[in-house]
């Protein structure tokens, strides 16, 4: 968890400009309508995998801005 939130800083804007925060940035992502996670345990280790139905590409906005 904390490799995935140290991926939040640094976003100045609504583009997803650096592969090295893929992870956070696919979260963002609002073409992904669906997600599936599992996790695994091993000791004192926790894995957690998440598959999305739309992977964000690099350079594109994470999401389109509408006015209120």
């Amino acid at each position: 968890m904390d490799n995935w939130w140290s991926q939040a800083g640094g976003y100045t804007d609504n583009r997803f400009t650096d592969r090295r925060r893929e992870e956070f940035a696919q979260m963002m992502n609002a073409n992904a309508t669906k997600v599936g996670c599992s996790f695994e345990k091993k000791g004192r280790l926790t894995s957690i995998l998440c598959l999305y139905n739309s992977r964000v590409v690099l350079g594109q906005p994470f999401y389109q801005k509408l006015e209120a």
